[in-house]
């Protein structure tokens, strides 16, 4: 598993309420925060406003800095241990 610039595309794009990207059973999802779609013992990699707030609020960031904070987001699911 790892974390891509179309992983965080897909959260940014979505139209669910307060999406969220999560990794459940070694595969990324993108989730409505609180719904039944996330299930017990998930884990949040990033939420559609934290990701906003990384990229300095931009809207519509470019492939380049969806890469840069794929990278950093995929690192810190690897030191979490999954």
């Amino acid at each position: 598993m790892t974390v891509t610039s179309a992983d965080l595309r897909r959260l940014l794009d979505s139209d669910l309420p307060e999406p969220v990207l999560i990794l459940v059973g070694g595969e990324l999802r993108v989730v409505a925060a609180g719904g039944e779609a996330h299930p017990d013992g998930a884990m949040v990699v990033t939420t559609a406003e934290e990701l906003r707030a990384r990229v300095a609020g931009k809207p519509h960031p470019d492939e380049d800095e969806l890469r840069l904070a794929a990278s950093v987001l995929d690192t810190m699911v690897v030191q979490r241990g999954a």
